[in-house]
């Protein structure tokens, strides 16, 4: 545990040191964001979310300067907030951060129509529930995991991206949510494309 310990504490370091590296060029570079981005995923994974949120709001401010407020580099940004803020136990939050994501995304990409909220389980004909790896149940990780899915016209899902987890979790989730199925989405009688998130809960017994 001690030997743990001291790793998350030298990985700490590394990733502050490389932010005040970028600091250096200046408090608004902009290649301060993914240092900052970096050191946030640290602090998410360590199961740190209060850590975590300010430094990602430090991001988004940064990147709304150099890209505007509907740039595309804010969508996962926005996506990683989001996830902290649900380990915070802010779900209002977060759900305030996932649907600006999904606006400027949308923009970007108006084939695909977003499904918020916990709305898309429910349009789902087949539900694949990932296996407790045990790997992680032997590491006593629980947790839950987000996951992003793309869903064609037919209701396949066509890609998954992890956008928060323990990694142990992750892969296993994003494999499960591959398989899904869902009704197909229509807009005016038409068949669409969408996109939501995937959330599987993981509990030790």
């Amino acid at each position: 545990m001690r030997h743990g310990m001291a790793q998350a504490g030298e990985a700490e370091s590394l990733f502050k040191r490389a932010v005040a590296i970028k600091e250096k060029q200046g408090a608004d570079s902009q290649g301060l964001a993914d240092p900052l981005l970096n050191l946030a995923a640290f602090y998410r994974k360590l199961g740190r979310p209060t850590a975590a949120l300010p430094i990602y709001q430090r991001v988004i401010v940064l990147q709304e300067k150099h890209f505007g407020i509907e740039g595309q580099p804010l969508v996962a940004t926005l996506e990683q907030c989001a996830c902290a803020l649900r380990m915070d136990r802010k779900p209002l939050d977060a759900s305030k951060m996932e649907q600006r994501a999904a606006l400027i995304e949308r923009k970007a990409e108006p084939d695909f129509v977003p499904v918020m909220g916990g709305a898309l389980p429910g349009q789902a004909i087949h539900k694949e529930q990932p296996p407790y790896p045990d790997a992680a149940k032997a590491a006593r990780l629980s947790g839950t995991v987000f996951i992003k899915v793309m869903i064609d016209e037919t209701g396949r899902v066509i890609d998954a991206k992890i956008l928060c987890g323990a990694d142990l979790l992750a892969v296993a989730s994003r494999e499960a949510a591959l398989k899904w199925r869902f009704k197909p989405s229509t807009i005016n009688g038409q068949p669409t494309k969408v996109k939501g998130i995937l959330t599987f809960n993981f509990t030790l017994q």
